[in-house]
């Protein structure tokens, strides 16, 4: 939902942060569920694009008008390193030296009906404030659509780090120190990281 400029106030905003919030905890929720039944998910990150995702919200300009949002991505980061920490077999994230041109997911990939969800991206904006598409993304479990994609998933795979999968999950954990080292941040991660390995269950800062 957008804030159109004839709001007399800001209700729209209040209610999309309030529909935000309950989506976010019934993923959560779900999320857990899935763990829970040893449903495994293996996720491939662009080196080049993390790199930028952390300038852009951890650079001196950003943390001086936003104060709060680094301790928000280090908690996020905390998170994921955690699961990946409990429950390695579960949670797999690979860092890698390719920048693929579509973010998807394929669902029970190993299955023998697997699913491919690709959100679609709008990179840029335009100032006109009822723009409408009719195509936003897509899910399939065509045959040969999802082969397309796990061929390009099978080419994320070939172009992980070095010595990546070999050392995961402590590869995971040094290279995001090493990241967060780069803002002075690390001595943070590691501090958020040790509340939540505290717990051998799943949790999670929220």
């Amino acid at each position: 939902m957008k804030e159109y400029p004839y709001e007399e106030n800001n209700a729209a905003a209040l209610f999309r942060y309030t529909l935000t919030e309950e989506l976010l905890k019934e993923r959560m929720s779900l999320f857990r569920e899935n763990c829970s039944a040893g449903s495994r998910l293996d996720t491939y990150i662009c080196k080049t694009c993390l790199d930028e995702y952390l300038e852009r919200h951890l650079s001196p300009a950003t943390r001086e008008k936003h104060p709060r949002r680094a301790k928000l991505v280090v908690d996020y980061f905390a998170n994921g390193l955690s699961l990946a920490l409990k429950l390695p077999q579960i949670h797999r994230a690979y860092i890698m030296e390719r920048c693929p041109y579509f973010h998807f997911q394929i669902q029970d990939a190993d299955s023998h009906q697997p699913k491919v969800s690709y959100p679609g991206r709008k990179l840029h904006l335009f100032n006109n404030h009822f723009d409408k598409r009719n195509l936003q993304g897509f899910t399939t479990d065509l045959h040969h659509i999802v082969n397309h994609f796990k061929q390009e998933a099978a080419m994320c795979r070939g172009a992980i780090l070095p010595g990546f999968v070999e050392n995961y999950p402590h590869s995971l954990e040094t290279y995001l120190t090493g990241v967060f080292e780069q803002f002075s941040l690390a001595t943070l991660l590691k501090e958020r990281l040790s509340i939540l390995m505290e717990n051998e269950k799943i949790t999670f800062f929220e």
